[in-house]
Protein backbone atom coordinates (compact mmCIF):
# COMPACT_ATOMS: atom_id res chain seq x y z
CA UNK A 1 0.00 0.00 0.00
CA UNK A 2 2.76 2.14 0.66
CA UNK A 3 4.30 1.58 -2.40
CA UNK A 4 1.14 2.56 -4.21
CA UNK A 5 -0.88 5.40 -2.46
CA UNK A 6 -0.30 7.64 -5.72
CA UNK A 7 -3.08 5.07 -6.83
CA UNK A 8 -5.54 5.65 -3.59
CA UNK A 9 -5.02 9.61 -3.31
CA UNK A 10 -4.41 12.97 -5.20
CA UNK A 11 -1.37 14.37 -5.88
CA UNK A 12 -2.28 16.86 -3.61
CA UNK A 13 -2.66 14.44 -0.66
CA UNK A 14 0.60 12.15 -1.09
CA UNK A 15 3.12 14.19 0.95
CA UNK A 16 0.80 14.13 4.27
CA UNK A 17 -0.52 10.31 3.56
CA UNK A 18 3.12 9.22 2.20
CA UNK A 19 4.12 10.54 5.81
CA UNK A 20 1.38 9.12 7.44
CA UNK A 21 1.49 5.43 6.17
CA UNK A 22 5.73 5.56 7.08
CA UNK A 23 4.73 6.71 10.65
CA UNK A 24 2.63 3.87 10.71
CA UNK A 25 4.85 0.99 9.59
CA UNK A 26 7.06 2.22 12.34
CA UNK A 27 3.98 1.57 15.22
CA UNK A 28 4.29 5.52 15.64
CA UNK A 29 1.07 6.02 15.91
CA UNK A 30 0.82 9.15 17.01
CA UNK A 31 3.34 10.79 15.04
CA UNK A 32 1.16 9.08 12.07
CA UNK A 33 -1.69 10.52 13.13
CA UNK A 34 0.01 14.23 13.35
CA UNK A 35 1.10 13.90 9.93
CA UNK A 36 -2.20 12.37 8.20
CA UNK A 37 -4.12 15.43 9.37
CA UNK A 38 -2.51 17.44 6.61
CA UNK A 39 -4.92 15.33 4.14
CA UNK A 40 -7.41 17.55 2.31
CA UNK A 41 -9.47 14.99 0.00
CA UNK A 42 -12.18 12.68 0.54
CA UNK A 43 -9.99 9.59 -0.70
CA UNK A 44 -7.24 10.46 1.47
CA UNK A 45 -9.63 10.24 4.57
CA UNK A 46 -11.59 7.41 3.22
CA UNK A 47 -7.96 5.50 2.88
CA UNK A 48 -6.71 6.72 6.44
CA UNK A 49 -9.94 5.61 8.19
CA UNK A 50 -9.44 1.87 6.54
CA UNK A 51 -5.97 2.28 7.81
CA UNK A 52 -7.06 3.34 11.46
CA UNK A 53 -9.97 0.79 11.50
CA UNK A 54 -7.32 -2.12 10.42
CA UNK A 55 -10.15 -2.62 6.84
CA UNK A 56 -7.05 -1.86 4.36
CA UNK A 57 -7.71 -5.84 3.01
CA UNK A 58 -11.17 -4.07 1.72
CA UNK A 59 -8.93 -2.45 -1.20
CA UNK A 60 -7.80 -6.25 -1.78
CA UNK A 61 -9.15 -6.21 -5.32
CA UNK A 62 -7.19 -3.03 -6.39
CA UNK A 63 -4.37 -4.24 -4.59
CA UNK A 64 -4.03 -7.68 -6.48
CA UNK A 65 -4.53 -5.65 -9.81
CA UNK A 66 -1.72 -3.43 -9.05
CA UNK A 67 0.73 -6.44 -8.18
CA UNK A 68 -0.12 -8.14 -10.94
CA UNK A 69 0.67 -5.11 -13.25
CA UNK A 70 4.30 -5.22 -11.24
CA UNK A 71 5.13 -8.72 -11.43
CA UNK A 72 8.26 -8.45 -13.24
CA UNK A 73 9.53 -5.56 -11.28
CA UNK A 74 8.86 -7.63 -8.09
CA UNK A 75 10.43 -10.79 -8.90
CA UNK A 76 13.38 -9.14 -9.11
CA UNK A 77 13.49 -7.90 -5.87
CA UNK A 78 12.39 -11.38 -4.36
CA UNK A 79 14.76 -14.18 -3.20
CA UNK A 80 11.76 -16.89 -3.96
CA UNK A 81 13.39 -19.31 -6.21
CA UNK A 82 16.82 -18.35 -5.58
CA UNK A 83 17.00 -19.33 -1.74
CA UNK A 84 18.25 -23.27 -3.34
CA UNK A 85 21.44 -21.69 -4.75
CA UNK A 86 22.79 -20.79 -1.35
CA UNK A 87 25.52 -22.11 -0.51
CA UNK A 88 25.92 -21.10 3.10
CA UNK A 89 23.97 -21.75 6.33
CA UNK A 90 20.83 -19.89 6.29
CA UNK A 91 19.01 -18.81 9.99
CA UNK A 92 15.52 -17.41 9.39
CA UNK A 93 13.78 -15.51 12.49
CA UNK A 94 10.39 -14.11 12.41
CA UNK A 95 7.90 -12.72 14.45
CA UNK A 96 4.57 -14.56 15.11
CA UNK A 97 2.98 -11.61 14.98
CA UNK A 98 4.35 -9.60 12.29
CA UNK A 99 1.33 -7.24 10.75
CA UNK A 100 4.02 -6.39 7.79
CA UNK A 101 5.08 -9.47 6.23
CA UNK A 102 3.36 -12.62 7.49
CA UNK A 103 5.37 -15.64 9.40
CA UNK A 104 4.32 -17.78 6.50
CA UNK A 105 6.89 -16.44 4.71
CA UNK A 106 9.43 -17.74 6.76
CA UNK A 107 7.74 -21.21 6.36
CA UNK A 108 7.48 -20.84 2.29
CA UNK A 109 11.32 -19.87 2.44
CA UNK A 110 12.28 -22.98 4.74
CA UNK A 111 10.26 -25.21 2.12
CA UNK A 112 12.57 -23.84 -0.59
CA UNK A 113 15.55 -24.19 1.30
CA UNK A 114 14.48 -28.05 1.82
CA UNK A 115 17.52 -30.08 2.33
CA UNK A 116 20.10 -26.94 2.42
CA UNK A 117 21.57 -25.93 6.01
CA UNK A 118 19.40 -23.82 7.69
CA UNK A 119 16.96 -23.13 10.85
CA UNK A 120 14.01 -21.69 11.05
CA UNK A 121 12.10 -19.74 14.24
CA UNK A 122 9.04 -17.69 14.49
CA UNK A 123 8.53 -16.87 17.83
CA UNK A 124 5.99 -15.07 19.16
CA UNK A 125 8.46 -12.93 21.39
CA UNK A 126 8.90 -11.03 18.24
CA UNK A 127 6.56 -8.65 16.20
CA UNK A 128 7.63 -6.58 13.22
CA UNK A 129 10.42 -4.53 14.48
CA UNK A 130 10.18 -5.06 17.93
CA UNK A 131 10.14 -7.82 21.36
CA UNK A 132 6.83 -8.46 22.54
CA UNK A 133 6.58 -8.46 26.22
CA UNK A 134 3.87 -10.84 26.56
CA UNK A 135 5.50 -14.53 25.52
CA UNK A 136 6.03 -17.60 27.70
CA UNK A 137 9.20 -18.68 29.18
CA UNK A 138 9.71 -21.47 26.61
CA UNK A 139 9.12 -19.17 23.98
CA UNK A 140 12.17 -17.17 25.44
CA UNK A 141 13.91 -20.35 25.72
CA UNK A 142 13.23 -21.53 22.31
CA UNK A 143 14.82 -18.42 21.26
CA UNK A 144 17.92 -18.63 23.02
CA UNK A 145 18.43 -21.86 21.75
CA UNK A 146 17.84 -20.16 18.23
CA UNK A 147 20.15 -17.12 18.75
CA UNK A 148 23.02 -19.74 20.44
CA UNK A 149 23.07 -21.89 17.16
CA UNK A 150 23.93 -18.57 15.36
CA UNK A 151 26.93 -18.71 17.60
Amino acid sequence: MYGNLEHFVPVADLPAMRAGFKAWLKEDRASAREFAKARRTPEAEQLWQLLEAGKLQSLAPELDALLESQQGQLAGLSAAGRLGELKIPVYLLHGAHDHVIPPSETDAAGLELGAATHLALVSPLIEHVEVSKTAGLGDELALLSFMARLL
